[in-house]
C-alpha cells in the first residue's frame, strides 16, 4: 500500500511466458484490434473494450483475455470502468532485446487516476511482459492498495486447448522453504494455497506469490505468469476454480495483483489473528 500525490506513478510489471508460437492468419475480428506478434505468440488490444488477449501458436481462440485494474482508497477501478481509452503501437529496446509494444491509456473518471497498460513482445524471445502504471491525475492524494495486471475475462477464463479439469497448477510460495511446492489438480489446491471448499460448491483457490504455472494434460499447452521486477509491492496470483453442472473443475477467475504483504503474512499461524 502506498500514497500517491502529484504526478507520482506506481508500476506493476509481469512477464508473460508462452511456450509455443503463433502462425495463424489474423481473422476479421483480429483486424479490428491493435496487434503485435513474433514467432511464439501474439498480443492484441480490443478497439471496442480496451481489454487485451494473448494467443499462442496453433490456438484457434485466445489463451487469455484480460482487463487491468487498480484498487485505490479501498475501491476497485477496472479498465472497463473508464469512459475513454486509446492504444498506441510502437517499438522498444531494452536489456533483453528489441520488440513491439502496445500502450493503452484509460482515463475520464471523475476524480479518478489515469491507468496505463503497456504490453511488450520481444522479436527473438519466447515471452513478453505486461506493465501497469497508475498516475495520480486527481489533484488530491490517493492511496494505492493494489495494481491488477491480469483480470481474466471471457469463457473459458484460460483456454489451453483441452478440458479445464485437465489443468494442473504449480504455485510459487512467498517463503523459500515452505510450503513444499507441489503440482495440484485444478480442483484441489493445497491448504497453504488457500483451499476453500464449501459443501455443495467445491470452490478451490490456488494462491501464489511471484509466479504461477498452468499446464493442460490433454493439449500439452501451458501458460506462466511471473513477476519480472519487485520493488515496492509483492505479486500475488489467485486462481479460483469451481465446479460445472457435471461436477468437473473449471476456472472461475484468475487475477494477478501487485500489492502488500498483509494477505500472505496473515496466512502464517503466528499472525493469523493479527490486525492488518
Amino acid at each position: 500500500m502506498g500514497s500517491v500525490s502529484g504526478k507520482r506513478t506506481h508500476i506493476g510489471r509481469l512477464v508473460l511466458v508462452a511456450l509455443i508460437a503463433i502462425t495463424t492468419r489474423p481473422s476479421m475480428a483480429d483486424q479490428q484490434q491493435a496487434m503485435i506478434q513474433n514467432k511464439h505468440l501474439s498480443v492484441a488490444v480490443s478497439s471496442q473494450s480496451g481489454s487485451f488477449e494473448i494467443r499462442m501458436h496453433g490456438s484457434k481462440r485466445p489463451n487469455l483475455q484480460s482487463g487491468v485494474a487498480v484498487e485505490i482508497d479501498r475501491h476497485w477501478l477496472k479498465s472497463g470502468d473508464f469512459p475513454h481509452f486509446k492504444t498506441v503501437q510502437s517499438t522498444f529496446s531494452d536489456s533483453l532485446g528489441k520488440g513491439q509494444m502496445l500502450t493503452t491509456s484509460y482515463w475520464g473518471l471523475a476524480d479518478g487516476p489515469t491507468l496505463t497498460s503497456i504490453l511488450r513482445v520481444y522479436d527473438e524471445l519466447s515471452f513478453g511482459d505486461a506493465e501497469v502504471e497508475v498516475k495520480n491525475s486527481t489533484g488530491r492524494s490517493i492511496t494505492v492498495q493494489a495494481i491488477r495486471g491480469v483480470d481474466a475475462i471471457g469463457s473459458p477464463r484460460i483456454d489451453l486447448g483441452g478440458h479445464e479439469y485437465a489443468d494442473r497448477v504449480l504455485s510459487d510460495s512467498f517463503s523459500e522453504d515452505r510450503p513444499v511446492l507441489r503440482i495440484a489438480d485444478l480442483g484441489h489446491a493445497t491448504a497453504y494455497e488457500g483451499f476453500t471448499e464449501k459443501p455443495g460448491q467445491g470452490s478451490s483457490l490456488h494462491r501464489a506469490a511471484g509466479s504461477q504455472l498452468i499446464y493442460n494434460l490433454e493439449s500439452g499447452q501451458s501458460i506462466l505468469l511471473a513477476a519480472l521486477t519487485s520493488q515496492r509491492f509483492l505479486t500475488i496470483l489467485h486462481l479460483q476454480s469451481s465446479k460445472d453442472a457435471e461436477g468437473r473443475a473449471v476456472i472461475s477467475s484468475w487475477t494477478v495483483d501487485s500489492t502488500g504483504t498483509t494477505e500472505i503474512a496473515k496466512s502464517e499461524a503466528l499472525l493469523k489473528d493479527a490486525p492488518a
